[in-house]
């Protein structure tokens, strides 16, 4: 099995640029690292335990991610003889193939799915021709999870939004989901305009993720996620086999998204013409009169969820077939709004009659938008929390208190 290098591309003002490693088995890539990297390892984990001792922490309770900060990444120059340039700080996460594809397809945790909600570079090492037909198959998987993860944010995404919306503020929302309810916030940890400075600053990224999603006919549709070089691959298979979803396994999802329907393009612009400006604007490099052209196209409301009157039997089909970990913690939501109002005059009224709103305490269903924005807060809020815990133990006091500094600082700036 491959250990992949996933790089979350910065966005915004300096935000994200973070790198993960998606390792085949935890004890064995910490203690490799510790070989040949002990000064990333500060931790009196790691100090008295080795690597055995680290991938059980990073294995103990959820997210199932462990850190190294303040890293200093060489940026050229490795060649053995010559003076290699000097890097900049940053902190990488290390977790398990495993554990990454659990997150991603249940949101258990809603850390590690929720990054991937976002543009993402993945890196697949050289295949061993004797493993290869193994590596692609575990490619494949990987691939497919990744694509449900996305097609699960983006319907939750839509199911949260009133009727009318811009695809600027669904891109926010989906971004929203994975930041919400984060207990760093509460402590000044983070910085509060963190979702407004990744949609603005990847929004033509998130474009390219999701637009051929929900817009087919508009928009191109999203390239497939892993880059693997035909070399690796088995023979008669090809990179595109690695993200093909079967139509079937979604029916609730992609039902939903085909209830939504563009209102109207911006004025004098055809299908074609919008597809042309996407795309230069996507092959130019930072700021850019097209990027900008583009971006103001994407804020006004042309969107529009149709068939108002069944609106509420879509959602309930695509509900089933969102990850488990949300559709629990919204069952449970929804029990208790039921329990509060089980002796209100309301509990007579028919679960739709109720779903729409009729008198002061509302029974909400599971997939009401405002129970599944919830839901999506309570599973970040739980494993910030933990992960917040952990931190002190992966990085050690004084490291987790500089961190935590810096990040206040620049949460403020």
């Amino acid at each position: 099995m491959l250990d992949l290098l996933l790089v979350l591309p910065r966005g915004g003002r300096g935000i994200g640029g973070s790198q993960w490693t998606a390792a085949s088995g935890a004890v064995h890539w910490h203690e490799a690292n510790l070989d040949m990297n002990p000064g990333h390892y500060r931790s009196f984990v790691a100090k008295v335990g080795g690597g055995e001792r680290v991938g059980q922490v990073q294995r103990w309770r959820r997210p199932k991610v462990w850190f190294n900060p303040n890293v200093e990444i060489p940026m050229g120059g490795q060649a053995e003889g010559r003076k290699t340039i000097r890097g900049r700080l940053c902190k990488y996460g290390v977790t398990t193939l495993e554990d990454l594809e659990s997150d991603l397809t249940s949101w258990d945790d809603l850390y590690l799915a929720g990054r991937l909600h976002k543009p993402v570079e993945i890196f697949v090492p050289p295949s061993d021709p004797r493993t290869a037909s193994a590596d692609f198959a575990d490619l494949s998987s990987l691939g497919k999870k990744i694509e449900f993860n996305r097609l699960c944010a983006l319907t939750t995404a839509l199911m949260t939004l009133p009727r009318f919306f811009s695809l600027s503020e669904l891109l926010r929302e989906i971004v929203s989901l994975s930041y919400r309810g984060d207990v760093r916030l509460d402590f000044k940890m983070e910085d509060p305009r963190k979702v407004e400075r990744l949609v603005s600053g990847q929004i033509l990224d998130l474009l390219s993720i999701y637009g051929g999603l929900l817009v087919p006919e508009v928009f191109s549709k999203p390239q497939p996620v892993l880059a693997v070089e035909k070399a690796q691959l088995p023979q008669g298979t090809s990179p595109s086999d690695s993200v093909a979803l079967k139509e079937e396994e979604t029916d609730g999802l992609t039902g939903l998204i085909a209830s939504v329907k563009l209102q109207e393009l911006p004025s004098g612009l055809s299908s074609e013409k919008m597809k042309e400006k996407v795309a230069a604007a996507l092959k130019t490099e930072g700021a850019s009169k097209e990027r900008e052209e583009v971006a103001g196209l994407l804020s006004d409301p042309h969107f529009v969820l149709t068939r108002p009157a069944v609106w509420n039997d879509v959602k309930e089909r695509a509900f089933e077939d969102l990850p488990e970990s949300l559709k629990y913690r919204a069952n449970a939501l929804s029990a208790g709004s039921r329990f509060g109002n089980i002796f209100s005059p309301l509990s007579l009224l028919s679960e739709q009659r109720v779903e729409r709103g009729m008198g002061p305490d509302v029974v909400k269903m599971p997939w009401n938008g405002e129970v599944l924005s919830e839901s999506a807060k309570w599973l970040v809020r739980r494993s910030s929390s933990t992960q917040l815990l952990k931190g002190v133990l992966s990085s050690g006091v004084m490291t987790s208190a500089l961190y935590a500094a810096r990040k206040a600082q620049k949460a403020v700036s």
